[in-house]
């Protein structure tokens, strides 16, 4: 919705979608915080309804807002069963977007995993997982403060930086290095998101805007089931620093077929 309410004003939409990478980070910050207050304090149902019940009030409250129901795009010509999946350059941000959900879908199995091995609490990991979530809200910061300009540079050296800072978090063994490696390896994802958000918008086929930023969010939240199946399993057979390398693998995978397929990503940026 950025760009329709923003009217196309390339600098205010970079800005629109970095509050929205650093409301998502809040959320992954805060979101743990209060459901072990909880927890502790009453029960997990609880904390289970109370999460529900924040989700359908907020989805709610969006639905029905003013400005997005007043908000109208440009109308859909092309009705075809795939639609926007026929686009070369969307194809190029799934096939992006897929490993960096399988890469931090691995690291909310893995970060209990360290917790438990290095300081004999799970809880630990925790902290692991909050501290890439401050680390991504300091990215968003400082990507949204730069001027409008092509993302797709920052896009690629984003989709790099993530799986090569988990393999890093696979060598050493001393918590404090591996809560300043946590730090470090969300630094990037906000600028991930908000970059891959202003390319939907620039490249996405005329009237598909929502649909295509659907596909993305999809993508995401298959790899990061993805990511969690695949390190359970590892952790159990050969540890988290094995289950820790074998996601940074796929996500130097998608990595690299992003960088083959970077043409088409730099079609109209």
């Amino acid at each position: 919705m950025w760009p329709v309410l923003l009217e196309g004003d390339a600098a205010l939409i970079r800005t629109g979608l970095t509050i929205d990478a650093l409301l998502l980070e809040a959320a992954f910050i805060a979101g743990p915080v209060l459901a072990a207050g909880l927890i502790a304090a009453v029960s997990p149902q609880t904390a289970l309804l109370a999460a529900a019940a924040g989700t359908l009030i907020g989805t709610l409250a969006f639905v029905t807002a003013t400005p997005l129901r007043r908000a109208r795009g440009p109308g859909r010509s092309d009705r075809r069963l795939l639609g926007p999946l026929r686009s070369r350059a969307l194809q190029t941000l799934l096939l992006a977007t897929f490993p960096i959900g399988v890469l931090f879908g691995g690291f909310d199995v893995i970060a209990p995993a360290v917790g438990e091995e290095i300081s004999g609490r799970q809880s630990v990991g925790g902290l692991l997982i909050a501290l890439t979530a401050v680390g991504s809200a300091a990215g968003g910061l400082w990507w949204g403060m730069h001027p409008a300009g092509a993302p797709v540079r920052g896009y690629l050296r984003a989709a790099w930086f993530m799986p090569l800072g988990l393999a890093l978090f696979a060598i050493p063994g001393d918590l404090v290095a591996l809560a300043l490696l946590a730090l470090l390896l969300g630094i990037p994802f906000a600028p991930f998101s908000a970059a891959g958000g202003e390319l939907v918008h620039r490249l996405a086929p005329a009237g598909m805007g929502t649909e295509s930023f659907t596909w993305i969010t999809t993508a995401l939240v298959a790899g990061v089931a993805g990511g969690q199946a695949l390190a359970g399993p590892v952790i159990e057979r050969a540890g988290w620093r094995s289950a820790a390398l074998a996601c940074a693998a796929v996500g130097v995978a998608g990595a690299v077929v992003l960088l083959a397929r970077r043409s088409n990503l730099e079609q109209t940026t």
